[in-house]
């Protein structure tokens, strides 16, 4: 039998403009699966769905705070452009959400962006709809056996008799005129998933000829659903991070909570059966020295090691001084003038410190 699950109306609320579907994903029965880690980064929503959200047009969601729209859409190989429907993109990652009133527990959200031309063809056909997959990476991956870029995921999960959520939208927000969006909020994630990514697909469902076809939507530039992937430990050290770094501002309720969902993934990694609420976060060791001293033009890898080794938080490197040091997102250093300057590694919000200086006097040989 098959175990796709249409959900046409997922607790789907109509806040503002736009429409997110919450799925209780506790009743889905999925949490004994492996667990993945991969990387990625986001910034926590502020909790609203209409066009408050953004006084530019909606942001790929970069944990830097700034708001950036795809500048084109991935192009896959010629024999998977089949697969892709025009005028449908994800933004890049995803957003913490947690309910106006904070109401909500571990969730992950999710947009798609609709173009007006699409959203008109579907709006006038009543042969085709919009919605949006969602179903943990490691699903993605095992019915995707070539490791392709795009293939037919509904009937693949189909065939494969895996169960995932696919909700069907007839609503949507829109960001001042720009284009539209649908939105889905994957809610009460169980403690057994915290670390575990999920990724969620646009799909253009047409009925048109009896039998559904279905179409998916490009990922930004260089994205593809594999490094779009985002558990809720990612997004609350991202969004954790964020605060710490002045990118985004909520109160220390909010930051306690994320703190909490850190937590959970900690005890998850660490192979318990159930949280200890004992406010666990990662142990940094930077095993690479606390002060570097580098010549011009070359290049030096803050080493160190993050406890436990598997729980799926993000890293963040920022240099005080950029005409001095640039650092990578892998924590590679380059010494690009004189002077001095200070490499901060953000984890969940906590910061440790390099110092970096770049002398005339050290030669490498």
């Amino acid at each position: 039998m098959k175990k796709i699950v249409y959900l046409l109306v997922c607790f789907l609320l109509c806040i503002g403009i736009g429409g997110s579907a919450f799925i209780l994903y506790k009743n889905l029965g999925l949490g004994d699966d492996k667990q993945t880690t991969q990387s990625g980064d986001v910034i926590i929503d502020d909790g609203k769905d209409g066009v408050t959200d953004f006084e530019e047009p909606p942001a790929d969601s970069s944990d830097d705070g700034t708001p950036q729209l795809p500048e084109q859409e991935l192009t896959p190989p010629t024999d998977e452009t089949s697969y892709i429907a025009e005028g449908m993109t994800m933004l890049g990652g995803a957003s913490v959400y947690m309910g106006e009133d904070d109401s909500l527990d571990p969730a992950i959200r999710f947009t798609c962006l609709i173009d007006n031309e699409l959203k008109a063809e579907v709006e006038a056909d009543e042969n085709k709809s919009l919605a949006i997959l969602v179903a943990p990476l490691d699903y993605f991956e095992a019915v995707n056996e070539n490791k392709t870029t795009y293939i037919d995921w509904v009937n693949a999960f189909a065939e494969a008799e895996k169960t995932v959520i696919m909700s069907v939208f007839d609503g949507y927000g829109t960001y001042n005129d720009y284009t539209s969006y649908m939105r889905f909020t994957l809610a009460n994630v169980l403690f057994n998933n915290m670390n575990r990514r999920f990724v969620a697909m646009g799909v253009l469902i047409d009925n048109s000829s009896g039998t559904p076809t279905y179409k998916y939507s490009a990922m930004p530039d260089g994205t593809t659903y594999r490094t779009n992937a985002r558990s809720v430990a990612y997004v609350a050290g991202a969004a954790l991070n964020a605060h710490a770094m002045g990118l985004e501002t909520f109160t220390e309720a909010r930051a306690a909570k994320l703190r909490t969902y850190i937590d959970m993934a900690i005890d998850q990694a660490n192979g318990l059966s159930a949280h200890t609420n004992n406010g666990d976060m990662p142990e940094v060791t930077i095993t690479s020295s606390g002060r570097v001293t580098m010549a011009l033009n070359s290049t030096h890898t803050i080493q160190g090691t993050v406890e436990p080794l598997n729980v799926d938080i993000p890293a963040r490197f920022v240099s005080s001084n950029e005409n001095v040091a640039t650092v990578s997102e892998s924590g590679v250093i380059y010494a690009r003038g004189y002077g001095s300057a200070t490499i901060t590694l953000y984890i969940a919000g906590e910061a440790y410190t390099i110092s970096v200086t770049c002398s005339s006097n050290v030669q490498y040989m």
